[in-house]
């Protein structure tokens, strides 16, 4: 499990963007896509958000704002982000969720209570649905909504996840939504929200996670800068589905090789679960 958040430049943590996890599945034995053919990795990216960008254009968009302001003087990008995460706030009262607002700020919430979505669908064989992961073990669901410790510290989001597994052991529950109506559930506009009551989401998986040291400096290497996690590396039977889903093909890829070459590092992608560093 790899958590992040969205950009890609290396910014202070209490500049809050929206978060993203991402699940590489190691030994996996099947049919894959023509881009993953010869590896045995089936990889699930989520974000904390049930809905997305209407279309890949209105994603481009959102990337452009980023890469105009990435750059501004941390005092400006926090005055943005307090000000989204104070409207974000705001919403969530009222029992709504923004993702326009989500893409400047987020309420300072600890990461491990969040639910995650992957907000686009991707075939299940012969049906097609959306995943999400939720906190099922109490010391997840404790976390929902609650602050994290020292919220304006650079590294305040990476900390609080390696302290909570220090000791504790989280348990996730992986659920499916299967479509059942074309028109009210779209694939191709991922600002829509499946209505539950069309089809409930189903418990397919539990994950579980023991205490660990999750942020050694070996895993650090091997996890952010030679792994990649990217929808595509998949089974043909989970093949993903609509144009948001299209356009992460080659721009994850770019993305994994501008970072690889710069670094001048090797891809890796691990055949064995073994390979993860201590």
């Amino acid at each position: 499990m790899r958590f992040s958040t969205d950009p890609g430049d290396i910014l202070s943590d209490h500049i809050s963007t929206p978060r993203g996890l991402a699940i590489k599945v190691i030994g996996v034995e099947g049919e894959m896509l023509p881009n993953h053919v010869g590896q045995v990795t089936q990889d699930f990216v989520f974000r904390n958000s049930s809905t997305f960008a209407a279309h890949a254009d209105d994603f481009l968009k959102g990337l452009q704002l980023f890469a105009r302001h990435v750059n501004d003087a941390d005092a400006l990008n926090q005055v943005i982000s307090s000000a989204a995460q104070r409207a974000e706030e705001t919403l969530e009262l009222a029992g709504q969720q923004s993702g326009f607002l989500k893409s400047f700020g987020h309420p300072p919430t600890h990461p491990l209570g969040e639910t995650y979505h992957t907000a686009a669908p991707l075939r299940f064989g012969d049906y097609f649905g959306k995943m999400r992961l939720v906190p099922v073990s109490d010391n997840l669901i404790a976390l929902r909504g609650k602050h994290i410790d020292h919220p304006q510290s650079w590294n305040s989001v990476k900390d609080s996840i390696v302290t909570f597994f220090h000791k504790e052991t989280a348990v996730w529950e992986l659920r499916v939504q299967l479509c059942t109506d074309l028109t009210k559930m779209p694939v191709e506009d991922t600002s829509v929200e499946w209505d539950e009551r069309l089809s409930p989401s189903l418990a397919v998986a539990c994950l579980t996670a023991q205490p660990q040291n999750a942020y050694s400096d070996a895993r650090r290497v091997w996890v952010d800068e030679e792994l990649s996690f990217n929808p595509w590396h998949s089974l043909v039977s989970h093949r993903p589905l609509g144009n948001i889903m299209r356009a992460r093909l080659n721009s994850y890829q770019a993305s994994s090789d501008f970072r690889r070459t710069a670094e001048g590092r090797s891809a890796v992608e691990p055949r064995s679960i073994e390979e993860l560093p201590d």
